[in-house]
């Protein structure tokens, strides 16, 4: 499964070396979909959780 998300040559690296990723390198190989500063994550966070429950709201409302 990972050599089909990231390649077979990028999987293999991983996998044989044991090496770390950094978050940065983990974003660009599409492990993860975003990387956030520390101190900014729990603020992104607050917002994303915002917005959800308001498109729940309004899909509720036209029901």
């Amino acid at each position: 499964m990972l050599p089909n998300l990231i390649g077979h040559q990028a999987a293999s690296r991983l996998l044989l070396t044991g090496d770390l990723v950094s978050a940065q390198k983990a974003k660009e190989l599409g492990l993860v979909l975003s990387v956030h500063d520390s101190k900014d994550l729990f603020q992104d966070l607050l917002v994303k959780s915002q917005l959800r429950v308001l498109l729940l709201c309004v899909e509720l409302s036209r029901q």
